[in-house]
């Protein structure tokens, strides 16, 4: 991803205390590109749960980009720590870095303030240790805190937890030695809270209090998605079950302008793809107030083909940040009882779509294809979708782990003891 690629470019320099990077992000060496703010604000804001903060907390030499990227996608006021006092009011710090130390100058955060503590790099910790202090010595609180880059060779992270208490979220990890910066994944011992793949804002979907059962099932084209939603309506109305099957985006929001132009032309046009999650999004809580919700009301078993996991991909894949308004209308949505995702190499996905003779001739975008799964799998990684891998075994071994599943999700909803799992 771009991400990883601008770190794995970087320059190598001694900062006299330790290796460090010369990168695109952080010091703008080559300039930074919008598409990789735009990625990493979405990669952020996707890992943040900000319900209740009032601000969000930076340091100025490297993170004020970052920050005020996204306070514009949040709408959240932007605080500074300075390297300099001027001559005005702020709460003094000190601080020791991975290649600096001295003095920070907070302005911004006063007492009762609910903090969203981001930086560009988690290296020694000596900053973040820094700004934790002085938040908790002004009276206010850090509720969130998550950097772009972890360098865990250097203890920063055992260092906030011991000196603060603190968790912090990394979208990457790297490691830099004399012949180059090689990046790797977050560490898997972030708490779903913290971790980059938790998507907070998908957390505050509301569970439903309806006597049925709502299950989500998704999949990128050609990993076995109708098949496992067909197969699955069809045992349960055979085991006696009242089932409801439906799909989003509906036909009227197919129908729209913004969906047909989208499907016609696509593109790269960020304005485009805001409008059509507007449109898409719109869409699906009508659909699940209007046709959802009084299904399960009746205690039937909903099947929803496609669900909000799908945006959320497709977003992720573009570079999408999500902004407050989506944020605020998702935590709107019933939470499903159980989200299946069916996935599958890309490889072996494009050979099962050449299989459609309709479709044998059809132009495919395999990067695309490859980013929106690598979503949804960020999505199982962050607890909000079951995966299952259609490529290890056959249909029928699949639809049985996914009645597995099935069950074990009405079990937990009625409190009845689980078999067969």
């Amino acid at each position: 991803m771009i991400l990883e690629d601008s770190y794995a470019a970087a320059r190598v320099v001694d900062s006299g205390r330790y290796l460090t990077s010369v990168n695109e992000l952080c010091d703008h060496i080559p300039a930074l590109r919008p598409r990789l703010l735009e990625h990493v604000t979405a990669r952020l804001l996707a890992s943040l749960d900000l319900a209740g903060c009032t601000k969000i907390l930076v340091e100025e030499e490297k993170g004020a980009v970052i920050g005020a990227a996204l306070s514009l996608a949040t709408g959240l006021p932007l605080a500074l720590a300075r390297a300099y006092p001027y001559d005005v009011p702020g709460h003094r710090v000190d601080f020791d870095s991975e290649y600096t130390g001295g003095s920070l100058y907070v302005n911004g955060i006063e007492p009762g303030d609910r903090v969203c503590l981001v930086d560009d790099t988690l290296s020694t910790g000596g900053t973040l240790i820094a700004l934790v202090k002085a938040v908790r010595e002004i009276g206010a609180e850090v509720t969130e805190a998550a950097v772009v880059v972890e360098k865990p060779a250097n203890g920063g992270r055992e260092a906030l937890r011991s000196r603060t208490g603190l968790e912090v979220g990394s979208l990457i990890r790297i490691d830099v030695s004399p012949d180059g910066v090689s990046v790797r994944a977050p560490s898997s011992d972030v708490g779903p809270a913290q971790a980059p793949t938790a998507f907070g804002f998908l957390r505050r979907m509301r569970p439903h209090t309806a006597p049925g059962l709502l299950v989500v099932v998704e999949g990128t084209d050609g990993a076995g998605k109708t098949t496992l939603v067909n197969g699955i309506g069809a045992e349960l109305r055979a085991s006696g079950h009242k089932v409801f099957s439906t799909f989003q985006p509906t036909p009227s929001a197919r129908a729209t302008e913004v969906f047909r132009g989208f499907a016609e032309r696509g593109g790269n046009d960020p304005a485009i793809h805001r409008a059509l999650y507007l449109v898409t999004l719109g869409d699906r809580l009508y659909h699940a107030r209007a046709t959802i919700l009084p299904r399960l009301e009746a205690g039937e078993t909903v099947i929803c083909d496609r669900y909000i996991y799908t945006t959320v991909a497709n977003a992720l894949a573009r570079g999408q940040h999500f902004d407050g308004w989506f944020q605020d209308t998702v935590a709107l949505l019933p939470k499903p009882d159980l989200a299946l995702l069916a996935h599958s190499p890309v490889d072996v996905a494009v050979q099962r779509i050449r299989q459609r003779p309709e479709e044998r001739d059809r132009p495919i975008d395999i990067e695309h294809m490859t980013r929106v799964r690598t979503g949804f799998l960020d999505l199982v990684d962050g607890g909000h979708l079951t995966g299952l891998d259609t490529s290890l075994c056959d249909a029928d071994e699949t639809l049985r782990s996914a009645l597995k599943a099935v069950e074990a999700a009405r079990a937990d909803r009625e409190g009845a003891p689980r078999t067969g799992a």
